[in-house]
Formats: structure tokens, sequence, C-alpha cells
């Protein structure tokens, strides 16, 4: 399931403006639950964004911190739903300006 492009502002603590770039896709643990992803498109971005916006830059510039995030959106777009459906993550673009 391909997830809009999205631009994140991130908090700084200098007058600089960071954000997160990216492009993702959610693979979800059955082919039937891609209609419920479907139909939920508008909370999986607004998780999406509420979950990045809440990392530091210098936290997301790292692979542990691009692994973390993964982690924390499978996890929290999960529990929206209130089932599990995202079984993986994967990025097809993620840039940390």
């Amino acid at each position: 399931f391909k997830v809009d492009h999205l631009i994140i502002n991130l908090p700084s603590e200098s007058k600089r403006l960071r954000f997160l770039d990216i492009n993702l896709n959610l693979t979800p643990f059955k082919p039937s639950d891609h209609k419920i992803l479907e139909e939920n498109k508008s909370l999986i971005n607004d998780v999406i964004i509420s979950t990045a916006s809440t990392m530091e830059p210098n936290e997301l510039n790292t692979v542990s911190g691009k692994i973390l995030l993964e982690s924390r959106l499978r996890k929290n777009i999960n529990a929206k739903l209130e089932r599990d459906i995202v079984k993986d993550i994967y990025f097809t673009n993620y840039v940390v300006q």
C-alpha cells in the first residue's frame, strides 16, 4: 500500500527549519487488509506525521533512528486501527534536511 508523499516539520533548537521528506509503502499481513488501509488513509497519514514530528532531526538522520521510526510507525498505525494489519514498512524516499 503506497502512502502519499509527505514532508514533515521536525522540532529544531536552531532557527533553521528542519524537515523529513518521505515516501513509504506499507505491507499488510493479508491481501484483504489492503482495503482497510485504503479506507483509513487519512488516519495513517496523521499517525505518520504525529510520530515523526516528535523525533529529533539528529535522531532520524541515523540508521538506528530510521529503524526506530519504522518500529514506532508500525506499532502506532496498528494501535490506531485497533488490530495488527501492517506487517512491514518500506521507505522509498527518506531525506532529513
